[in-house]
């Protein structure tokens, strides 16, 4: 289904659910490349090292072009201890795992506020 649409657009830009299943498997069966999501939260991070462990069995099966671009830190507010502990171990596992940590992308609290309120951040 995703082959006709490569020749009209540069990027196709598939967003699977947060946890590993059938249906993610699926989609990074058929993706190029895949960035791994990291919020700071407890149960992403014990998460981690088993979805990139899934991710190199489907590039290993399924998937052989598939290249992990990195991990992506989101939601992430460096004000927070725990939010600098969680994205430090996130970087000792990148690290152990030879992947490459993205630019953070780092909380906004206006959006939340904004969307909380059901009024437009603009």
């Amino acid at each position: 289904m995703l082959a006709p649409l490569a020749k009209e657009f540069d990027w196709i830009i598939l967003d699977s659910v947060p946890s590993i299943n059938e249906l993610s498997k699926v989609v990074l069966s058929c993706a190029d490349h895949v960035v791994v999501p990291f919020m700071p939260k407890k149960l992403v991070f014990d998460q981690l090292g088993s979805t990139i462990r899934t991710i190199r069995q489907v590039k290993k099966f399924y998937n052989a072009t598939l290249d992990v671009t990195g991990i992506m830190p989101v939601a992430i507010d460096l004000g927070l201890k725990g939010d600098r502990e969680y994205v430090e171990a996130m970087k000792q596992l990148a690290h152990a795992e030879n992947l490459a940590v993205l630019p953070a992308v780092r909380r906004a609290a206006f959006i939340e506020k904004a969307a909380d309120n059901g009024k437009s951040v603009l």
